[in-house]
């Protein structure tokens, strides 16, 4: 399972799409009623895969963006909690499936590289 994550963070990091060249993931987290701390839900007409969410958070430049249940997006400002074992989080995205996008109420959560490169500077 922890080899999917790396595929999924690794074909993200080289897939090219705008704003997708480095993100950061934070791990697995608990999903509690509306995404826990990322508060803010996104929904896309298209599969959901993790630069869709990606992609629709970083138009409200929040922090993080988390997948949930292989078809949520959620967006915020502050890290979720609790983190749980990867194992957690095993559904693949719908719209590429050698990504993960969660798990039976647990999110994927990853870091919006902006922010990453503002915090290294």
């Amino acid at each position: 399972m922890r080899l999917l994550l790396f595929v999924s963070v690794f074909i993200l990091a080289a897939s090219g799409t705008s704003g997708s060249k480095l993100v950061k993931l934070h791990g697995c987290y608990l999903r509690r009623g509306s995404g826990a701390n990322l508060k803010f839900s996104v929904s896309s007409s298209e599969p959901m895969t993790i630069e869709s969410c990606q992609k629709d958070c970083s138009r409200y430049t929040f922090r993080y963006f988390g997948v949930a249940d292989g078809t949520y997006c959620f967006c915020g400002n502050t890290k979720p909690y609790p983190k749980v074992p990867l194992f957690r989080c095993d559904q693949k995205c719908p719209g590429n499936y050698y990504q993960i996008c969660g798990g039976s109420n647990s999110m994927v959560v990853y870091e919006q590289p902006a922010t990453l490169a503002t915090a290294s500077a």
